[in-house]
């Protein structure tokens, strides 16, 4: 059943967050699965992780790469804001391309960099490419992994290794949850039919079958947008009576 034809108003949902990244090594996909869960188990959020996506293709196929680009970008489409992870000494592309989609798209976003190496086009001020400085509707997250880790491993002395993967892993979500929050919280809310027209025009200009994949999850771009802004609108309200 798709989404558009679900009798649950998904709008009441905890906003869903595309987890963007690097996937292709055993240590990165562990890592990215035990943030992502850990980001889950506090109810704020739901997560959306592409690796867990893209290993739904059945056993043996081989898709097309256009077909991963846009399964990927269609449920990067249909989440509420997007997490991009900007760590080592060049930015994973695909992450790049699925950050300036999501800003295409108007969606809320955060930039985490966790390495402590300077680099980009001004280290120490811009800690990457220059063209991906000062993003508007960017939330940027900057801190320093080993610092952070050699903190949590001294409160945690004489632990185990698991107990202080979860205080790390706290850690972590302390950092991303007020700035996924701060990013929902600061985008601009166009109306309904200006943010059609954007969804309809970037989702066109992708090429192959993204427009397609998201008319069937949603029976329409208008009722994606639509449930969207809904989404937000709610989440908005919500968070403004915590205040």
């Amino acid at each position: 059943m798709s989404v558009a034809d679900s009798p649950v108003d998904r709008s009441t949902e905890p906003p869903r967050v595309y987890f963007a990244g690097p996937l292709f090594d055993t240590q990165t996909l562990i890592g990215n699965l035990l943030l992502a869960a850990r980001l889950q188990h506090s109810g704020q959020f739901l997560v959306h992780l592409p690796q867990d996506h893209d290993a739904s293709v059945a056993a043996g196929a081989v898709p097309q790469a256009s077909e991963i680009r846009d399964k990927d970008f269609c449920a990067l489409a249909s989440c509420d804001v997007g997490m991009f992870h900007f760590d080592g000494s060049e930015l994973d592309s695909g992450t790049v391309a699925e950050l300036m989609f999501a800003r295409s798209l108007g969606m809320p976003c955060v930039i985490v960099r966790s390495d402590f190496r300077l680099g980009g086009d001004a280290p120490g001020k811009c800690p990457w490419n220059a063209m991906l400085a000062d993003l508007k509707g960017v939330v940027p997250l900057q801190y320093d992994s080993l610092k952070a880790y050699r903190e949590v491993t001294a409160r945690c002395n004489g632990m185990g290794a698991v107990q202080r993967v979860e205080a790390l892993l706290d850690d972590v979500a302390s950092r991303m949850e007020p700035a996924l929050k701060r990013a929902m919280l600061g985008i601009e809310r166009p109306d309904v039919d200006t943010l059609t027209a954007v969804y309809q025009w970037q989702l066109s200009q992708i090429g192959a079958s993204l427009e397609q994949l998201c008319v069937e999850q949603w029976g329409s771009v208008r009722s994606l947008v639509e449930h969207k802004l809904k989404k937000l609108e709610r989440y908005i309200i919500t968070e403004g009576l915590k205040m």
